[in-house]
């Protein structure tokens, strides 16, 4: 088993042993990758060592990385430390100290200046570059809420990884052919399905533009809050906010053997035996590895159809 904890660009997987390490990989506009990693020190030499928050960390294991993370909290005791790690920076989550405005600007621009204050690159992925006449982060608000936000309205997943803030299409992404077949053998699952409970459309009013996006009958979300400077981004926001309503109506949860080569953001397919109506592609939205406990657990759902 190879592994590796570069901590502050120095390897000292020879100075720990790792008694627990989580890691999730998620794809969706609130929440980043957390790493979670408990140790003890081998020698008297790290008797007197403190992590800092915003330190950085990779950890590498039977062939997987992590990517960069950072330190967001930790716990020191006598014999162990465990720290708390996220692939994006503390300070992108701190409330701003003032307004930020755009006007007459890409979303791939709005992006690269948030990405750039922290040192970060910003990357479409299968979605098109808006276009949006304004768009402003309100003092009091973080750059991942605005961020996620946005993502939202766009129907889009927000991932941080190994430096880089990557928005790509959601519906993209769970339109893709199964990468791989995950047999049920020897697994346990859990798995709900409310898809009767699905909104129909969604309406977004802002100022005197009204959106509407409809995909069949059913109850109507109502999203308040968003402010557009257009009737087409009002649509698209009404369809991105009806996404984010109806898309976790259908899920299931498959604890298997730890397969680390596994991230969130891929399609799936179950064989052997499992529970009616999972059959086709499913999409994997969360994926946590327990190298501990040597296993894997997948988060899957199905994916929504049309939008």
């Amino acid at each position: 088993m190879a592994e590796h904890l570069i901590y502050q660009g120095i390897d000292i997987i020879d100075s720990v042993e790792v008694g627990i390490a989580s890691y999730d990989t998620i794809a969706d506009c609130t929440q980043a990758d957390t790493l979670r990693l408990t140790f003890s020190t081998k020698d008297d030499g790290w008797a007197n060592w403190r992590p800092v928050i915003d330190d950085t960390a990779e950890y590498k294991r039977d062939g997987a990385s992590t990517g960069l993370m950072y330190v967001y909290d930790f716990d020191v005791q006598k014999t162990y430390t465990t720290l708390y790690m996220s692939s994006m920076p503390p300070a992108v989550s701190a409330p701003a100290n003032q307004s930020k405005k755009w006007e007459k600007i890409y979303l791939s621009q709005i992006g690269g200046d948030i990405a750039g204050k922290y040192g970060m690159v910003f990357e479409l992925m299968q979605m098109e570059d808006i276009f949006y006449d304004a768009k402003q982060v309100n003092k009091g608000q973080s750059d991942a809420s605005f961020l996620g936000e946005l993502a939202k309205q766009e129907g889009a997943v927000l991932v941080f990884y190994d430096g880089r803030i990557i928005m790509a299409s959601e519906a993209e992404m769970e339109s893709q052919e199964p990468v791989f077949v995950m047999d049920m053998e020897g697994t346990t699952y859990d798995c709900v399905d409310k898809s009767d409970s699905a909104y129909g459309k969604a309406t977004v009013k802002s100022g005197a533009y009204v959106g509407t996006f409809e995909v069949r009958e059913g109850g109507e979300l109502s999203v308040p809050g968003i402010r557009v400077s257009s009737e087409a981004e009002a649509i698209r926001a009404a369809k991105g906010n009806l996404r984010n309503a109806n898309k976790n109506l259908a899920t299931m949860s498959v604890t298997t053997k730890i397969v680390p080569e596994l991230t969130a953001g891929i399609t799936m397919k179950l064989e052997g035996e499992k529970p009616a109506g999972w059959n086709g592609t499913l999409y994997a939205y969360r994926i946590r590895h327990e190298w501990h406990n040597n296993q894997t657990v997948v988060f899957l759902r199905k994916p929504l159809e049309g939008y």
